[in-house]
């Protein structure tokens, strides 16, 4: 072990085994180390650009999107007053030009406007109402008018009433649907009974199914007017439809 120390010692000792350094090693070794530092710096300095570069365009273009649309949506409304008022002012029209384009449009909204025009036609056998049947009047007439009341009343005809001395029965002449008017001497006008051209609140008039004025009362016989519970609405049938209607008071001594 000794020799082959001493031999290795011996070798490492040589002198042709030393490396020698170029003259300006050092001073190149450190200008390569200065390029490259320079290097680094340079590229971390462009990315640091680029970046900030995207993030202003980025802002740019999130920050301009409601601007634009705003005056793209403003574009079309100016344009029509531009294209309406350019052929005008450039173009002379000749004097000796009829105005035949104003007659057009006239006779074009006269043709539309008049179909509007036509009247409503009922239906063959719709009788026609002319006048509300109820909550307490119907036409002139309301229910608790004195005696003195109704005499006073154009065209009104007395007619005996047989089943009740207290009682009397008027008619109305001119006045068809009307059937009768029956007057109290204690609580006057007490009854109104028509048979034609009358109508109700609820839309129930002569020739109405039973079915129709259960659906608009609950009852098909006698009930309360809705909007006056000091009277009844009363129907008389045939053949299933109403033929009769009767405003009457609850209050009364006509039977």
């Amino acid at each position: 072990m000794d020799e082959l120390e001493d031999s290795l010692k011996r070798l490492f000792r040589d002198s042709r085994l030393d490396i020698q350094v170029a003259p300006g090693a050092d001073s190149a070794v450190v200008s390569g180390a200065r390029r490259v530092r320079r290097r680094r710096i340079a590229m971390i300095s462009a990315a640091g650009v680029m970046s900030l570069a995207v993030l202003a365009g980025g802002t740019f273009l999130l920050a301009r999107p409601a601007p634009q649309q705003n005056q793209v949506a403003n574009q079309p409304t100016d344009l029509p007053l531009v294209t309406a008022t350019s052929p005008t002012s450039a173009t002379d029209t000749p004097k000796d030009v009829p105005a035949a384009p104003s007659v057009a449009p006239s006779s074009t909204t006269t043709s539309v406007t008049t179909p509007r025009s036509r009247p409503v036609e009922q239906a063959p056998g719709t009788p026609t109402v002319v006048a509300s049947f109820g909550p307490t009047t119907y036409g002139p007439f309301r229910l608790g008018m004195t005696d003195a009341q109704l005499t006073a009343t154009s065209g009104i005809e007395t007619e005996p009433m047989s089943d009740s001395a207290s009682c009397f029965r008027y008619r109305v002449s001119g006045t068809p649907e009307i059937a009768a008017l029956t007057v109290s001497k204690r609580y006057g006008l007490v009854a109104i009974t028509v048979n034609a051209s009358a109508q109700t609140p609820q839309n129930i008039t002569i020739g109405s199914t039973e079915a129709q004025v259960r659906a608009a009362y609950g009852a098909t016989i006698t009930t309360t007017v809705p909007g006056n519970t000091s009277a009844n609405f009363q129907f008389r049938y045939t053949d299933g439809k109403v033929s009769e209607m009767t405003l009457a008071s609850k209050t009364q001594d006509c039977g």
